[in-house]
């Protein structure tokens, strides 16, 4: 004879988060996607994302553009990861994801 205990899952939920101070129609996109990732990876790589590196300037309006700047920050991170500097490291990590992403955006739009 076997026993078996029925297992339950508890669904993933978002807790309502309390902000003090300002109204929320008077909060933009930004600052509430600031305040949902706090100091995430992935809030400073949406950062780079609205600030574009001055780089990228020149291979935006290329067919083939976003994908000469994926290049590009790979190639300046793999210069980095050779100098050893943790911080630029992670600086050319977040511009690489950020160029990723805008890659894929573009991609799908296409």
């Amino acid at each position: 004879m076997r026993i078996v205990i029925a297992g339950y899952r508890m669904p993933k939920i978002h807790l309502p988060r309390i902000h003090i101070g300002g109204d929320d129609e008077s909060r933009s996109a930004k600052h509430e996607r600031d305040s949902y990732y706090g100091d995430s990876p992935i809030a400073h790589v949406m950062e780079k994302i609205d600030n574009k590196p001055h780089t990228w300037a020149a291979h935006m309006g290329k067919p083939d553009g976003m994908m000469q700047i994926v290049e590009m920050e790979y190639k300046e991170l793999m210069e980095k990861k050779a100098s050893g500097s943790k911080s630029d490291i992670r600086k050319e990590l977040e511009e690489l994801a950020a160029a990723c992403i805008v890659a894929l955006e573009r991609m799908k739009d296409m």
